[in-house]
């Protein structure tokens, strides 16, 4: 999905094909998507392209906002964005986040993550990736909203804001489901065997959706903190969302320092039963050593040999030989090592 957007101050959601041209010149916020190609040097132009430059369209731009800036200037800080650049260097009304969306496997523990960048100067939005398949999901949502939630300004950001923030919930509850699901049987009676790469498996997800979360919260802070013009009540809904992803991350630490308890918790059982195990094969090791010793020490005597003269010698000493063994038995087994 890459044609235009754009919303009206009633809440009504236009496309440029579709609608009428008065309706769409009159509608108040404008949302261009962005499907970047496969190769990084062809983003220019897809940008370029997206934003209509090539056929002098406006992108966009309300032409009653003297400080807005024409389709050039709007694609410079679009590819500002892009190349990560310091928010420094973007214009004081433009707003510039890379936003994750995030899934986990279903069977392996992998993050999937999505990066939307998202570019907000005045009324106008612009989202790139390389993924079309997001841009999809976030024009679905933005027409599943009522009219009256597609008012206000920056509706774009927020919505994939939200987005974002319900897929990064979704995560940290299957992460926390499995973490729990690993907890029970590390620390069940009996233990057992664990796959301890499973557990570091499932903290690199962790680390993973930290990476891609953390710059989300700052920028947004940045972003709340320097209040630009987005429209009443836009930031306050930014810092509920913010607050949203602060939550998140904190739910993901705590299974993060679950998951480092159970660790070592399990390398610490490991060394128990590695050390009961060295036990009883010392002790079996000391069962085999007794009767090898007598008989050794009892098979150097060639003249001095109790059956040589007595008809009980031989079983005598076999006999002597088991009692040996039982007694040492008894003895490793009372002080636990058999």
């Amino acid at each position: 999905m890459t044609t235009q957007r754009r919303v009206t101050a009633q809440g009504e959601m236009l496309a440029r094909e579709q609608d009428d041209p008065g309706a769409w010149a009159a509608a108040t916020q404008r949302w261009v998507p962005v499907a970047l190609p496969s190769e990084r040097g062809a983003w220019p132009d897809a940008v370029g392209r997206a934003l209509g430059e090539d056929t002098g369209d406006d992108a966009g731009v309300s032409p009653d906002h003297d400080a807005e800036a024409p389709a050039a200037s709007l694609r410079r800080v679009t590819e500002a964005a892009l190349a990560h650049r310091p928010a420094a260097s973007l214009p004081d009304d433009a707003v510039a986040l890379r936003v994750p969306l995030l899934q986990l496997g279903e069977e392996e523990d992998v993050v999937r993550a999505t990066t939307v960048t998202l570019v907000v100067v005045g009324p106008t939005s612009v989202t790139a990736t390389s993924d079309a398949a997001a841009l999809d999901a976030l024009d679905e949502r933005l027409r599943s909203l009522p009219s009256g939630r597609r008012r206000g300004g920056a509706v774009v950001a927020r919505t994939l804001l939200v987005l974002a923030l319900e897929q990064a919930g979704e995560l940290s509850d299957a992460v926390s489901e499995r973490t729990a699901r690993w907890e029970g049987v590390v620390f069940s009676a009996g233990g057992g065997d664990v796959d301890v790469e499973r557990l570091y498996r499932l903290k690199r997800v962790i680390a993973d959706s930290r990476r891609h979360l953390l710059p989300v919260v700052t920028r947004l802070a940045l972003v709340t903190d320097a209040a630009p013009d987005l429209g009443p009540g836009v930031v306050d809904h930014l810092e509920r969302l913010e607050q949203g992803f602060r939550r998140v991350l904190e739910a993901l630490e705590g299974d993060d320092r679950l998951l480092g308890d159970m660790l070592t918790a399990q390398l610490t059982l490991t060394q128990v039963r590695q050390n009961s195990d060295m036990r009883k094969i010392s002790a079996y090791a000391a069962l085999a050593a007794v009767p090898t010793a007598v008989a050794g020490i009892y098979g150097m005597n060639f003249r001095y040999m109790p059956e040589l003269d007595w008809h009980w010698g031989y079983p005598a000493v076999l006999a002597f030989m088991a009692g040996l063994v039982l007694l040492l038995q008894r003895l490793f087994r009372r002080s636990g090592w058999l």
